[in-house]
């Protein structure tokens, strides 16, 4: 399978951690295939990883807009993504794989109806 994981957010803190144990994942995984897409961070392409760094989404938020909704989606297309796993809490737009998002930051509560806690 090819599975691409979407990142270009990701420089520092929690957030490069997430992508850093995805990427260390994806380097035990060798029966399928990975693309990062990647901004700022420092990941080497190997035998079933490449990997896209694309700095040029932290200049601006019209290169970031660009990016997400053009060049982002040519990019997933042109590997032949089967599966979009995104980190940004957002979907890639203008694709037809099949995708899944990451969470990183939960609901607030005016903007969420469930609760959960622990009972003892």
């Amino acid at each position: 399978m090819r599975i691409c994981v979407y990142d270009v957010a990701a420089e520092s803190g929690g957030a490069l951690t997430i992508l850093n144990r995805y990427y260390r994942k994806a380097l035990s995984d060798k029966q399928n295939e990975y693309l990062f897409i990647i901004g700022l961070p420092e990941l080497a392409s190997v035998d079933n990883i490449s990997v896209m760094r694309c700095p040029e989404v932290k200049r601006s938020w019209i290169n970031r807009i660009l990016f997400d909704w053009f060049k982002a989606p040519r990019m997933i297309r042109d590997f032949g993504a089967e599966e979009v796993l995104s980190l940004q809490n957002v979907l890639v737009p203008r694709i037809e794989s099949r995708q899944i998002v990451y969470m990183h930051n939960v609901l607030p509560k005016p903007l969420c109806d469930y609760r959960f806690g622990l009972r003892g």
